[in-house]
């Protein structure tokens, strides 16, 4: 009996105490389930917003450390600054970007880049004084003959208009100037109505008024005389010398203007525009100073300088 009656205790004694044991293990189980599961939900479930300024804000970053990420706004850690937000709209954009509260704050202004001038910058360049060759002027003799006199010998020196340079003795003229003569002594109507046309054709060939009345009875003389006001920059003639029409004798230049030609770099040309007032220093004259016009920008660019010439009006 006592063996009997102990069996059936002991098989609901194993089997309480079985079941405690599944209930214990699978309460562990559940646990240990529960346990590992729960950060991971957790986390997904608190994982900050990008941003909480606005749906297109990735992240906030310091404009002078772009590369390092903050999740959320304020003062950076490494200058005395506010954190900029990196907007999706703004991905693509490339450099850096300032907030309009910093660019006020910091006094920064923004202008339109216009290419032009400036007006406050002086552009210095080394140069040579040139004749005016607006003002230049060649004497030639209009007929064949040979020199009998040079009257200005000396290269540079300053004439006058209308003063004699040179005579030439032209022996070819001596049948028209004796033709001009007779018609001009001459009473008859038939003669004075040629004698306009007769005068008019020395005065072609280079006789002048004073020169008829001096070659009248000999043999006739052309001088050559001064067109203008100047300086003889050329004296190709010498007594004695044989001359053919056309035969350039003398060079005359103007003396007021004259011309500078300045070389300037072709970096800096642009900047120098026509009509431009400008001052120049000659060496010469140390302690003087001359104004003058820049007329034009020459288009030739020298190879080896890399340089332009400007032409300056002095006068």
């Amino acid at each position: 009996m006592a063996t009997f009656s102990a069996t059936p205790r002991a098989a609901l004694l194993a089997l309480t105490t079985g079941a405690l044991a599944i209930a214990l293990g699978l309460g562990y189980w559940l646990g240990r389930r529960g346990t590992s599961s729960t950060p991971t939900t957790a986390a997904s479930i608190s994982a900050p917003a990008p941003a909480s300024a606005g749906s297109d804000v990735l992240y906030w970053y310091d404009p002078m450390k772009p590369d390092q990420h903050f999740n959320k706004p304020g003062k950076s850690p490494f200058m005395d600054m506010q954190l900029v937000p990196k907007r999706a709209s703004a991905a693509t954009t490339t450099g850096v970007q300032v907030s309009s509260g910093t660019r006020q704050s910091l006094g920064i202004r923004t202008a339109l880049v216009e290419v032009g001038p400036d007006a406050n910058a002086a552009t210095i360049a080394s140069g040579t004084l040139q004749w005016d060759l607006r003002g230049e002027s060649r004497v030639s003799s209009r007929v064949e003959g040979y020199v009998d006199q040079v009257y200005v010998r000396a290269p540079f020196e300053r004439v006058r208009a209308g003063q004699p340079l040179a005579a030439i003795i032209a022996p070819k003229l001596a049948s028209a100037l004796a033709e001009y003569h007779a018609l001009a002594s001459s009473s008859s109507n038939d003669a004075r109505s040629v004698t306009a046309a007769a005068r008019e054709r020395l005065r072609v060939l280079g006789l002048g008024d004073s020169d008829t009345r001096a070659s009248s009875g000999g043999v006739p003389h052309v001088v050559l005389r001064a067109p203008s006001d100047g300086v003889l920059a050329e004296i190709n003639v010498r007594v004695g010398d044989n001359v053919t029409p056309g035969q350039p004798l003398f060079r005359l230049n103007a003396t007021d203007p004259v011309w500078m030609e300045a070389r300037v770099p072709q970096a800096s040309a642009t900047t120098v525009l026509p009509g431009a007032m400008v001052t120049v220093r000659v060496s010469s004259f140390p302690g003087q100073s001359f104004s003058g016009r820049v007329d034009s920008l020459l288009p030739q660019i020298d190879p080896q300088t890399r340089t332009q010439t400007l032409r300056i009006v002095l006068g």
